[in-house]
């Protein structure tokens, strides 16, 4: 197991342990999915999502980590740079200078929208490894008030996202979190000058909320029994697609 410095030895010092990864590889069409929830209206204003990632390949193009396909909104990389697009950018095009090419290690990345906020700048925020990433090559935040598609109630997607842009990457202690705009001391704490996983049980996770752990050696339909399981008590679970059981992995952060 490895963490941002190549040791796990840091994730202990929490008292909690990250034991499962899921591969998703790009070349088999692997996601996991789900339609949120229309009833109540699912907030699409306000969310989180946060994972830990290892990428196993890295290259020019984009590559997403959570989003849907239909509308176009994603979270990910484009040229390894970590980049956001709602409505297929027309509504919100953000991309950082920051990069993450590192195939050896996980990281924790984070994307927090709240698009009620006044200040533009605050509707959309990422944080790589505890620290705030600056919006510093695109720049176009969305309007206030603006309803992503995310959390819309049609297909959502975990190692998808813009265009079927998927991520090449294994993700472990994924959340996404309906109604709060969270940042990084939700998720992890700097110990010994290093950002580690906190436990997330006791998050409010929302009437669409997920958390994913991988534990489960299922596949395809939903349910508690195949990985896609949410262990966040919502039991909103996910379908898998082109991901074997192989895929399930003790390498985590």
């Amino acid at each position: 197991m490895s963490g941002p410095f190549g040791s796990s030895q840091w994730m202990y010092a929490t008292g909690f342990k990250v034991t499962n990864s899921l591969n998703f590889q790009s070349g088999n069409s692997a996601q996991l999915s789900r339609t949120p929830s229309s009833s109540p209206t699912p907030n699409r204003r306000t969310f989180t999502f946060s994972t830990w990632i290892k990428r196993t390949a890295t290259f020019g193009g984009d590559q997403y980590v959570f989003g849907t396909a239909s509308e176009g909104d994603g979270f990910g990389f484009s040229a390894n740079k970590i980049r956001v697009l709602l409505n297929g950018s027309s509504s919100g095009f953000l991309t950082s200078s920051t990069t993450l090419t590192d195939t050896s290690n996980f990281h924790s990345l984070i994307f927090a929208v709240d698009t009620t906020q006044s200040t533009p700048s605050n509707r959309v925020k990422a944080y790589l490894d505890g620290t705030q990433v600056s919006f510093d090559e695109h720049t176009t935040f969305p309007d206030i008030n603006h309803d992503c598609d995310i959390n819309n109630a049609e297909a959502n997607f975990v190692g998808n996202g813009h265009g079927n842009q998927r991520i090449n990457a294994k993700l472990a202690e994924t959340n996404f979190i309906e109604g709060a705009q969270l940042d990084e001391s939700s998720f992890g704490k700097t110990s010994g000058g290093v950002f580690i996983p906190i436990d997330t049980k006791d998050l409010t996770f929302g009437n669409n909320g997920f958390r994913l752990q991988y534990k489960q050696t299922g596949t395809g339909t939903a349910s508690s029994s195949t990985v896609g399981a949410d262990t966040s008590g919502n039991n909103n679970h996910l379908t898998s697609s082109g991901i074997s059981s192989s895929d399930i992995s003790t390498d985590a952060p």
